[in-house]
């Protein structure tokens, strides 16, 4: 998306241990990305939906100690998503 820029801003969580956070957000950034025609997953609107979920995962992750056990599920992102304003 050349000339594209996009931002978003991570709900605030109780840090707890930062480990695995950059993975579980480009994990959630693939995982949105797969299964989809690129010239649907890479509009404007589809990149900030997907910038919004990574961050939600990714601050989701830093709330507990460990890398993989703290990785939320698609369900668990969808729930705090909602609890957060982010749905």
């Amino acid at each position: 998306l050349p000339g594209y820029w996009a931002e978003a801003a991570s709900p605030g969580v109780a840090v707890e241990d930062t480990t695995g956070a950059g993975d579980a957000y480009m994990g959630a950034v693939l995982s949105q990305i797969a299964g989809r025609p690129l010239e649907e997953a890479l509009t404007p609107e589809a990149v900030g939906g997907i910038i919004r979920f990574a961050n939600i995962v990714g601050c989701m992750t830093t709330m507990q100690k460990g890398a993989i056990a703290a990785i939320p599920t698609l369900e668990e992102a969808r729930r705090f998503a909602c609890t957060a304003g982010e749905a």
